[in-house]
């Protein structure tokens, strides 16, 4: 998603609630959350997901895992051909067993499309041929999400609409940060 749109709040609740799971139910996919704006390098990153317990834990049983990095744009900056790294890493791994969520701005995705296409190959199935399946975007909010949030906030959402009107600022009430 664009700057602004909610990514880090989605992530947040995402991996939250998959934290919950985990801690209630042994049989729940193990997760790994990296957020790549306090991985430095790519030794780093190694030590923090492929040689962390809970990586080696999956590689030898039969559990999922849920592995989760977070500011992919930014991660890219500093280690040049990650994805086809992590590409090859993944190659051989049970990849049926593993649930992987790659977070990044969108215009840094379409600059690496073609490095993320034999990524997400693996998970393609007959029924998900295409990449577009396998990719989310935020999009801005709607007229009625505004309104839900004003509503929600107490405000009175038809004046909180006319308002966003009349002062011009219809970008800023479409994107959760701004809102």
């Amino acid at each position: 998603g664009e700057p602004a749109m909610g990514k880090t709040y989605s992530t947040r609740a995402f991996v939250e609630s998959l934290r919950q799971k985990e801690a209630a139910d042994a049989s729940a996919p193990k997760l790994i959350h990296l957020e790549f704006r306090s991985i430095p390098d790519l030794a780093t990153f190694k030590e923090r997901c492929f040689k962390s317990a809970k990586w080696e834990n999956w590689i030898n049983a039969e559990g999922r895992l849920s592995l989760i990095v977070d500011g992919l744009d930014e991660g890219l900056i500093r280690i040049d051909r990650f994805l086809p790294f992590l590409t090859d890493e993944l190659r051989q791994l049970p990849k049926n067993r593993l649930q992987l969520v790659l977070i990044c701005r969108t215009l840094e995705w379409q600059r690496v499309e073609h490095q993320v296409a034999e990524l997400t190959s693996f998970w393609r199935t007959p029924t998900s041929e295409t990449q577009s399946r396998l990719v989310y975007t935020l999009c801005p909010l709607r007229q009625k999400d505004a309104e839900l949030a004003a509503n929600l906030c107490g405000i009175d959402a038809k004046e909180f609409i006319h308002a966003v009107y009349n002062r011009g600022v219809t970008s800023l009430a479409a994107r959760p940060y701004t809102l």
